[in-house]
């Protein structure tokens, strides 16, 4: 473009901290973008193919509540769809190649948090899958300090890997990485 029009389409984005905002900055590090979506903790911030994003719908799973979820935004922050779980949504969004996507939860009634896996349909909203995560491993493999009897596993992360069409998960409680197929 010429040097007097700015091309916006070079933007970093990023969520800041616990703080639930979302910002992007231009190559000269000048803030460009800011939105403050409802939700009370980090935002993952995936871009769908449609130009839209997935952030925290408020009420994640706490100890205080469930029923927690994410929903779809564009940058005008007009919410689109929001996807509620009944055990609430923690930290990470992971866009499969089918569409649907994969994120951390808690069980139903919270009586173990952030350590079960869940898969929803990217059309219909349902719950396709679910898999706890103390089905895989015991809770007390790899105990770290701040490993809890309702949080032993702690899921901060989710990524898929092509090449085995697998799912890496963290468990920051556990100090753990687990790869599920």
């Amino acid at each position: 473009p010429a040097p007097d029009v700015y091309d916006y389409t070079k933007l970093t984005f990023a969520s800041i901290g616990n703080t639930q905002c979302v910002v992007a900055y231009d190559s000269k590090g000048d803030l460009r973008y800011y939105a403050k979506f409802v939700g009370t903790t980090t935002t993952p911030l995936p871009q769908l193919e449609n130009g839209h994003y997935l952030v925290i719908e408020d009420n994640t799973a706490k100890e205080e509540g469930n029923n927690g979820g994410f929903m779809e935004v564009d940058l005008c922050g007009r919410i689109y769809r929001k996807f509620i779980l009944p055990g609430g949504f923690h930290h990470d969004i992971c866009v499969l190649p089918n569409g649907n996507f994969v994120v951390p939860s808690s069980q139903d009634d919270m009586a173990v948090r952030q350590a079960k896996l869940v898969e929803v349909d990217n059309e219909t909203n349902d719950i396709v899958m679910e898999l706890e995560i103390g089905t895989l491993i015991d809770s007390a493999d790899g105990a770290s300090t701040i490993a809890k009897e309702v949080d032993w596993f702690h899921m901060n992360a989710i990524d898929y890997d092509e090449a085995t069409d697998s799912l890496l998960l963290s468990g920051r409680a556990a100090n753990a990485v687990l790869s599920v197929n």
